[in-house]
C-alpha cells in the first residue's frame, strides 16, 4: 500500500475517533443536565404540593364551625313533681265514754247511714273474756284482704318505704275489724252491758286516724303548712284505749277533694291558664284531671290547688302524697337558646318613613324608604331617598340597620319637612336568619324558655316563620356574613 493512501486512512480513523469521543462527551453532558434539571423539577413539584397542603390546613383550621337549625313549631314539655297536701271533706267523731276501742269497720271502708262503725268497752272485758278475737273469716273477708295486699304489692316502690307502716296499720285494722264482728252479736244482745255500738250518721269512708290537718280547708293554708314539717299522724285500731271526748274516727263524706302545693307566680299563672291539668299520682300511677285554683299569698310564691271529684278512696289514708304534673307549655316557634343574640339599632320615628301604598306586602316589608339630608360639593343642602332595613317596630319607632346610618345623620319628614337627628339606640333580642345565604338578624319575642330551648311568638312582623333556617350558635357569625360561599 502506498504511503499516501495509508496516511489518509490514519487521518480518517483519527477523525472518526474524535467524532466518537465527542458524541460520548455530549451524551454524558446530556445525562448530567437531565439529572440536574430533573432533580430541580421534582423539588419544585414537591414544594408546590407542600404549599398546597399548608394552605389547605390553614383553611381547615380557620374555617368556622357554622351549623344551621330549622325552625319548627313546638312547646316545652314541663314535668314537675310535687309533694302535695291532701284536703278532703271530713267529719271527726269522738268517744262518748272512756274504754277499749272495738272497730267494726275497716280502714277506708265505705259505710252508709246506720252502719255500725265502732264500740267502746267501758270495762275492757269483752276482748279479755274471749281470750283473743276470733280469726274465722268469710270468703268475702278473705278476698278483700287479698285485694288490699295485692294493691299494695303492685304499687310499692322502694323509695317510698314509709308506706309500709301505713299498710301494716291498714291491714291490721282490717283484720281486727273482721275479727271483732263476732262481738257484735254479744253487744247487740245487751248481755255485755258494758258497750254500745256507734252507728254512722252519714254515708262515707271511715278512717281511724287523726293529724294536725283535720278539718283544714284551702282558705286556711299557709306556705309552711304545705311543707309538712313535724307532721304527726295518730292511728287507732281495735284494742286501743280512748278517753271520753278523744278522737275516734273520721268520716270522709264527699268524693270532692283536692291537693295543694306551693309554686312560683309564673308557673301558677301558667297552670291557671290551662284550667284543668293532668295529674299523675306516683303512689299508684293513676292519672286524674285536676281543676286549677290559685290562692295568692305574700312573696314570690302562690298556693295552687288541684280539685278532683272521684278516687278519694284511694287516698283516704294519706295526708301527703307525691304527684307529677305533665303539661305542654306555651306553643310557638321552638329555637335553641344558643341561637339567641342581642343587637343594638338606631330608633327612628315611624312617621319619618316615606308613605307607601297601604297593601299587605308593603306593610310587612323589611325595607323602608327615608329621606336623608346630604350636601352637594357646593355646600348646598339637599335630600336623597335611602332604603334602610327595618328590624322591628314598637312604640311608634322603627329599629333600623345601624350600618346604613351613622350618628348625627339628619332625616327629613316627607310631609312636614320636620328634621330628626339620628342618635337614639336600643337593643333587640333575635337570631340570625340564613335563608338568603347570609346572616341576617331577625327579632324574636320570647313566650317561654328553659335551659335548652326558647318558645317565640310566631307570625310576627319582621319575625321568623316555621321552616326558616337560623344559625345554631349566634356567636359563630357576624352581621351580613355570607354562609354559603
Amino acid at each position: 500500500m502506498r504511503r499516501g493512501q495509508r496516511s489518509k486512512k490514519v487521518r480518517a480513523a483519527k477523525k472518526t475517533d474524535k467524532q466518537d469521543k465527542k458524541k460520548v462527551s455530549e451524551r454524558a453532558a446530556l445525562k448530567k443536565s437531565i439529572r440536574i434539571y430533573g432533580g430541580g423539577f421534582l423539588v419544585i413539584i414537591i414544594a408546590i404540593f407542600l404549599f398546597y397542603l399548608i394552605v389547605l390546613f390553614t383553611q381547615i383550621v380557620d374555617k368556622k364551625n357554622i351549623t344551621s337549625y330549622m325552625v319548627r313549631n313546638g312547646s316545652l314539655a314541663i314535668n314537675n313533681t310535687y309533694r302535695v297536701l291532701i284536703l278532703r271533706s271530713e267529719k271527726n267523731y269522738t268517744a262518748p265514754v272512756s274504754g277499749t276501742l272495738i272497730c267494726f269497720s275497716g280502714e277506708g271502708e265505705h259505710v252508709g247511714i246506720g252502719s255500725p262503725v265502732y264500740a267502746v268497752d267501758e270495762r275492757g272485758t269483752l276482748i279479755g273474756s274471749t281470750g283473743e278475737l276470733s280469726t274465722e273469716m268469710s270468703k268475702e273477708d278473705t278476698s278483700r284482704l287479698k285485694m288490699e295486699i295485692g294493691d299494695f304489692a303492685g304499687q310499692f316502690k322502694p323509695e317510698d318505704f314509709r308506706t309500709n307502716y301505713d299498710f301494716l296499720h291498714d291491714i291490721s285494722s282490717s283484720i281486727l275489724s273482721i275479727s271483732a264482728a263476732g262481738l257484735r252479736t254479744q253487744i247487740e244482745s245487751g248481755t255485755s252491758g258494758t258497750a254500745a255500738i256507734m252507728h254512722s250518721d252519714h254515708n262515707g269512708y271511715v278512717a281511724f286516724y287523726s293529724d294536725d290537718y283535720d278539718s283544714v280547708s284551702a282558705n286556711d293554708l299557709t306556705i309552711p303548712m304545705l311543707e309538712g314539717a313535724g307532721y304527726q299522724k295518730k292511728q287507732l285500731m281495735t284494742g286501743d284505749l280512748v278517753d271520753q271526748g278523744d278522737f275516734v274516727y273520721k268520716l270522709i263524706n264527699s268524693e270532692n277533694w283536692s291537693v295543694a302545693f306551693a309554686a312560683d307566680d309564673d308557673y301558677a299563672a301558667m297552670l291557671l291558664g290551662h284550667g284543668y291539668v293532668p295529674v299523675r299520682f306516683r303512689r299508684n300511677s293513676e292519672v286524674l284531671n285536676g281543676k286549677v285554683t290559685v290562692i295568692e299569698v305574700d312573696g314570690s310564691q302562690d298556693i295552687v290547688t288541684l280539685g278532683f271529684n272521684n278516687s278519694v278512696l284511694n287516698f283516704c289514708s294519706e295526708r301527703f302524697t307525691d304527684i307529677e304534673i305533665v303539661t305542654d307549655g306555651i306553643t310557638g316557634l321552638k329555637v335553641p337558646v344558643s341561637s339567641i343574640s342581642t343587637k343594638r339599632f338606631f330608633t327612628v320615628p315611624v312617621e319619618f318613613a316615606v308613605s307607601e301604598p297601604e297593601d299587605e306586602e308593603n306593610a310587612n316589608s323589611e325595607t323602608k324608604t327615608f329621606m336623608k339630608q346630604t350636601y352637594l360639593e357646593s355646600g348646598e343642602a339637599t335630600v336623597e331617598p335611602l332604603d334602610i332595613n327595618v328590624y322591628s317596630e314598637k312604640n311608634d319607632l322603627f329599629y333600623v340597620d345601624n350600618t346604613q346610618l351613622k350618628y348625627g345623620d339628619v332625616l327629613i319628614r316627607q310631609d312636614t319637612q320636620q328634621k330628626f337627628v339620628v342618635q337614639d339606640t336600643d337593643s333587640l333580642l333575635g337570631v340570625y336568619n340564613i335563608n338568603k345565604g347570609y346572616a341576617q338578624f331577625c327579632q324574636i319575642h320570647i313566650l317561654d324558655q328553659n335551659d335548652e330551648y326558647t318558645i317565640i311568638a310566631p307570625d310576627t312582623m319582621y319575625g321568623l316563620r316555621e321552616y326558616d333556617y337560623i344559625i345554631l350558635d349566634s356567636e359563630s357569625v357576624v352581621d351580613d356574613e355570607f354562609i354559603f360561599e
